[in-house]
C-alpha cells in the first residue's frame, strides 16, 4: 500500500462549510477519483482519511493536509493529484501529494494571515494582540477566564493585515478567531487565512 499526504487549499464559499462536510466532500472525491483507495473494514466501510489540524469554519487556507492510502504503489503522485482535482468541488484544490515525511504528532504551529476591517491603527492592533489576552472560554467543566496569549508565538501587523503564529498541536491549539474576537467591536469584520503548518522547530510540516 502507498501512504499519501495530500496538501490542499480551501478558498471562497467553501469557508462557510463545516469541517465535517469538507471531510465528506473529500471522501466522496476519493471514492470517485478512480484511485484504488484503502477503506476501513467492518459493517460500514469508509475511506481511511486523517486530517492534520482541521480548519475551523469561516476560515480559508492555502496549506491544509490530510492522509490516506491507496493499494496501487506504481502510480505517481502527480497522477494522484490530477485524479483528485478532476473530481473535487470548486473551492477545494490539491496543490500536491507526496509521501508523508513527518508524523502527525509533530505538527506544532500554524501561521495565519488575517485581514481586518477596523479603524484601529497597526500599532494599536499589535499592542492589543501582544499582551495578556483574557477571554471567557468554554471548557469541559464550563466557562472560565483563560489567557490565550500563551498560545500565540508571534504577531506582526501591516496595512491592517495581521500575521500570526499560534500553537497547533493536538493537545495545545488556538483558533485565531479567539484572538481577533478579543479585539471586540473594534473590528467590523475579518477574513482568516491559514498560510502554513510547522513543527516545533518552525520547519514546514510535510
Amino acid at each position: 500500500m502507498l501512504s499519501v499526504r495530500m496538501f490542499f487549499s480551501k478558498k471562497g464559499s467553501v469557508r462557510y462549510i463545516s469541517h465535517l462536510d469538507i471531510s465528506r466532500a473529500i471522501s466522496r472525491a476519493l471514492a470517485r477519483s478512480g484511485l484504488d483507495i484503502v477503506y476501513t473494514e467492518g459493517f460500514n466501510p469508509h475511506v481511511r482519511l486523517v486530517f492534520i489540524q482541521p480548519l475551523s469554519i469561516f476560515q480559508e487556507s492555502v496549506y491544509e493536509a490530510a492522509d490516506f492510502r491507496i493499494h496501487n504503489e506504481d502510480i505517481s503522485f502527480e497522477e494522484i493529484t490530477a485524479a483528485l482535482n478532476r473530481v473535487l468541488p470548486r473551492g477545494l484544490e490539491v496543490m500536491f501529494t507526496a509521501a508523508p515525511v513527518m508524523d502527525i504528532s509533530e505538527c506544532a504551529y500554524a501561521t495565519y494571515s488575517i485581514k481586518l476591517d477596523t479603524d484601529m491603527s497597526d500599532d494599536e492592533v499589535r499592542d492589543e494582540l501582544s499582551g495578556e489576552m483574557i477571554i471567557n472560554k468554554k471548557t469541559k467543566s464550563g466557562y472560565k477566564d483563560v489567557d490565550i496569549s500563551e498560545f500565540v508565538k508571534s504577531v506582526s501587523v501591516k496595512d491592517g493585515v495581521v500575521e500570526m503564529t499560534v500553537c497547533a498541536a493536538c493537545n495545545r491549539c488556538l483558533n485565531p478567531a479567539l484572538a481577533i474576537g478579543y479585539l471586540g467591536d473594534k473590528v467590523r469584520s475579518h477574513l482568516i487565512t491559514r498560510t502554513g503548518l510547522y513543527n516545533e522547530k518552525m520547519e514546514k510540516f510535510i
